[in-house]
Parts: structure tokens; C-alpha cells; sequence
């Protein structure tokens, strides 16, 4: 029992708290208010454009992914960054951080 008790607190306190930590460093600031121009330029170009733009960056053990939404202006006005952790037999998918203006 202490085993599967160990298991639940590793999947999900741990592992979403070390994903939180390790993201991308330039997606610690993503640039609210600015024009999809200038996101791409600080980011990079995306791997997915449309109404939100997707990029995706692989480590070690997993699978990052930030979507930027933008507003009619296209100024960028919401995010959401996932992490699917892909490990021998375990897998899991965590949002591990969201704006309010992306949860609308």
C-alpha cells in the first residue's frame, strides 16, 4: 500500500512540480499585449500557426507544448504550457501552467 501511496505523490506532486521548473527558459515571459510578429520573434517560429500558435520542445523524459491564443488584433493575450511525460511504461499529460486569459 505504501508503495502505490509513493507512486501517487511522485505522479502528481513531483512530476509536474519538476516540469514546471524545467520549461523552456525564454517561456517563462511570454510577451502579453504584443503582436503575433513580435511572439514569433521572441520565440521562434512556431511548429503549428492558426487561430494559436503551437510550439513544442522535446527533453529527455517528455514533451513540452505552449499555445499562445491572440486576440482579433493579433496581440497575444493567453497561454497554456502541457508536458507529456513518456517513460518506459508511464505516461502522463499535465497542464502545468495557464493564463486566464487562455482558460476563456
Amino acid at each position: 500500500m505504501a508503495g502505490a501511496g509513493f507512486y501517487l505523490l511522485v505522479v502528481f506532486v513531483f512530476m509536474p512540480l519538476g516540469a514546471r521548473l524545467n520549461k523552456p527558459y525564454r517561456w517563462k515571459n511570454i510577451p502579453f499585449g504584443q503582436s503575433r510578429d513580435l511572439v514569433h520573434e521572441y520565440l521562434g517560429t512556431p511548429d503549428s500557426i492558426g487561430r494559436r500558435d503551437i510550439w513544442f520542445v522535446s527533453r529527455g523524459n517528455g514533451k513540452y507544448r505552449l499555445e499562445v491564443y491572440y486576440d482579433a488584433l493579433t496581440r497575444a493575450n493567453g497561454y497554456r504550457v502541457f508536458f507529456n511525460y513518456n517513460k518506459d511504461i508511464f505516461r502522463n499529460y499535465y497542464l502545468i501552467e495557464s493564463s486566464d486569459a487562455a482558460e476563456q
